[in-house]
């Protein structure tokens, strides 16, 4: 796979896996299948630049993966733990639906989204002689 990104144009290779472990778990009164992974992120030479394993669910009513509990990998193979996992699902009609302001553990500005500012298209500037 291609990175291209401010200050990097390289290759990389990634390997995972997605497994389901034959178990489910019911969160909020919905059944989700629950996924093993395993994610490795290495560079044209071969090493580890990103690690991760952990647990996503699968609802397979909707088709979407939500993230869970899963570790992070230095280059040392100390882990760090995060959990990600759904607390509730608000549907259609529910109160909280819509809202704007998260529920947990984050605050408004942590779920936000500020586009970056736009970066002028090379080529485009203003001059003072234009030829048209």
């Amino acid at each position: 796979m291609h990175r291209t990104a401010p200050g990097e144009d390289r290759e990389i290779t990634i390997v995972g896996a997605d497994m389901l472990s034959g178990e489910t778990t019911v969160i909020d009164g919905m059944t989700l299948d629950i996924v093993q992974t395993q994610l490795q992120i290495l560079t044209e030479d071969g090493s580890v630049e990103y690690q991760s394993r952990g647990v996503q669910y699968l609802n397979r009513e909707l088709g979407l993966f939500f993230l869970g509990p899963e570790e992070v990998l230095d280059d040392t193979g100390e882990a760090t733990p995060y959990d990600n996992s759904p607390v509730d699902f608000i549907h259609p009609g529910e109160p909280g639906f819509a809202q704007t302001l998260p529920l947990y553990e984050c605050d408004q500005q942590k779920a936000g989204f500020t586009p970056a500012p736009a970066a002028p298209t090379p080529g485009l500037e203003e001059t003072d002689h234009d030829q048209i």
